[in-house]
């Protein structure tokens, strides 16, 4: 199985006008991921990855028949370092020029009873990234899990593989070539060893998997980490176009300002009022026949947030770049489809637009109507990410969904509260809520539900309007923008996702997470997809 990492290079397409570019012009490099039944004693590689839990003097498994071929050396050195791997990703080195392997990584997955899926995805990283800082150029592993009796194969397989794909992403375009450094240390094949050949098949499956949801999230990834003149709507609009082009059941519809005007969705128009680039409203639909359900997604897509007049400061502007990450992972969760083939039908909303302050730009104190009707006093003109998603929602439950799910890097106060790694959920539906974070579970991608408790509904009560965009200073601010998306979806079952933490990553704290755009809600999606 080949996996084909798509490095993005702005290019002049022909089918576009000669100002814009697109970014879906592809530069093939590649790492090659396969199975093969074959002992790890005996595999020939650069790099081995063995693994043992924690306290375990004596490896057992493939890492005991590897401690065999190399005279017990791992026990020994377990010993002589006194090495316990208590904690998940702790590792040690043995040169092995005595076996198959030239070096041997013995990684701990830390106490047995903890051991999960995330703990394969971020062992998996960790061997890549060292392996690549020894200049290795092929792995060979075991595959994590496989043997522990609580975990499928297929399972631990897709996991590993996501792993590896997802700490080996760089965003380097922008740099010269004689500072690309991931382009200098590359891993052409990793191989998963197991000697039982009946579990092959599902080993297969499982890396095909770890490839399409890994190039899902890095295809995210690329979009968000773009500077802000290379990722304006219009080529939101072009990315989406090319997805539906790469399969057939796929649709696209782009509504330009003139059609969003006669749908009504004045909220969505007032943020966009400020800036020169013209907005994209994007609709996706990837529809097989039969479908047995319909689902919405809609997406954040502010492609730049400078707060409007009520400006940021130029500290909190940095990264605005992220504020379409919402839009982005529904994009990416569409590029998988063709991979994953769910029967449902799919529908991607993205109200594109730019928050820029200008003469022509939305005020403070103005009242807006959003197209199902209610009226809108604007508070605060950096409070737009809610005023497109009413929209957007709207717009969404019209086409009579059986679910709608938004994402949105939406509130400063859901990083105050949860972090960078752990996203809000906010839901009334509790089977929504609960598919969401058995999803979440098997993904590693965390959520926690906050309440959409009425009692912070007069936060947003306005004097001169039906609601208004923020509610008190310093109070429940990720609660009050939940309550007022709500205002915005009437019958259907509903979840909100803020993202504003995790979607984006100051430091590789997550070793398969590197700085910058983090495609934070990809695979939880497309989990939540397959098991609907």
């Amino acid at each position: 199985m080949t996996f084909f990492l798509f490095d993005f290079d702005v290019c002049t397409d022909s089918a576009l006008s000669a100002t814009l570019t697109l970014l879906f012009y592809i530069k093939l490099t590649f790492m090659q991921i396969l199975t093969q039944p074959i002992p790890l004693e005996k595999v020939k590689t650069d790099f081995l990855v063995v693994n043992t839990f924690a306290n375990e003097t004596k490896p057992g498994g493939g890492t005991g028949a590897v401690d065999k071929k190399l005279k017990n050396a791992i026990t020994k050195k377990i010993k002589s370092i006194y090495f316990t791997g208590k904690t998940a990703g702790e590792f040690f080195m043995l040169d092995a020029h005595n076996g198959g392997a030239k070096q041997v990584m013995v990684i701990s997955l830390g106490e047995r009873k903890n051991f999960n899926l995330e703990i394969v995805r971020k062992v998996s990283a960790i061997s890549l990234l060292e392996a690549k800082k020894q200049n290795a150029k092929t792995i060979a592993t075991i595959l994590h899990g496989a043997g522990n009796g609580k975990l499928a194969p297929m399972n631990c397989a897709q996991s590993l593989t996501e792993g590896l794909l997802l700490a080996d992403y760089h965003f380097d375009k922008y740099l010269s070539e004689g500072k690309k450094e991931n382009q200098k240390k590359k891993i052409g094949k990793v191989i998963v060893c197991q000697k039982r050949k009946e579990k092959i098949a599902d080993i297969k499956k499982g890396i095909a998997l770890g490839i399409n949801s890994a190039y899902a999230q890095n295809f995210t990834r690329n979009l968000v980490n773009e500077p802000p003149r290379s990722m304006p709507p219009k080529t939101l609009a072009e990315i989406a176009k090319t997805i539906a082009k790469e399969n057939k059941f796929i649709t696209t519809q782009i509504l330009n300002k003139k059609q969003v005007e006669q749908l009504g969705m004045e909220a969505y128009l007032a943020v966009d009022e400020g800036s020169t680039k013209d907005l994209a409203f994007i609709h996706l639909t990837y529809k097989p026949t039969p479908a047995k359900k319909k689902i919405a997604l809609v997406g954040k897509s502010v492609t730049f947030d400078s707060g409007g007049l009520s400006l940021k400061p130029s500290d909190s502007m940095m990264t605005m770049k992220m504020d379409m990450a919402g839009g982005a992972v529904v994009l990416g969760v569409f590029s998988a489809l063709n991979s994953l083939k769910p029967d449902l039908e799919i529908h991607g909303i993205l109200p594109a637009c730019e928050n820029m302050p200008s003469g022509s730009a939305m005020k403070v104190d103005d009242v807006v109507t959003a197209s199902n009707g209610t009226t809108i006093e604007i508070a605060n003109t950096d409070a737009e990410g809610r005023l497109t998603l009413a929209d957007g929602l709207v717009y969404a439950e019209k086409l009579n969904p059986d679910v709608i799910i938004d994402l949105a890097t939406l509130t400063g106060a859901a990083v105050v509260a949860l972090g960078n790694e752990i996203a809000v959920l906010m839901t009334d539906n509790d089977e929504l809520k609960n598919k969401l974070i058995s999803a979440s579970e098997t993904t590693g991608e965390k959520i926690w539900p906050l309440p959409l408790d009425p009692i912070y509904e007069p936060h947003i009560k306005s004097e001169i309007a039906d609601i208004k965009n923020v509610g008190r200073k310093y109070y429940a601010g990720t609660i009050t923008a939940g309550l007022f998306l709500k205002h915005f979806v009437k019958k259907t079952p509903w979840a909100h996702l803020d993202i504003a933490g995790p979607a984006w990553t100051d430091s590789r704290t997550v070793p398969y997470l590197p700085t910058g755009g983090s495609g934070f809600g990809v695979r939880l999606l497309l989990e939540y997809l397959k098991n609907f």
